[in-house]
């Protein structure tokens, strides 16, 4: 994404984390969480609710 000038943001993020861990690849979207903190990015409860990442989450 980055290197077309986009720059994601934690709900872009969230949306990708959601996707990966309903396809049940749970280590791509570990990836995605270690990205954000690397860009200083960190989930709030308002992507995980919007999303319903925080069930998908509770699965693992």
């Amino acid at each position: 994404m980055t290197k077309h000038g986009f720059t994601p943001d934690s709900y872009t993020y969230s949306s990708q984390i959601e996707v990966l861990c309903l396809e049940g690849v749970l280590d791509e979207a570990m990836e995605i969480f270690k990205v954000m903190e690397e860009n200083n990015l960190r989930p709030d409860t308002d992507n995980f609710n919007a999303n319903g990442v925080d069930n998908v989450l509770k699965t693992i």
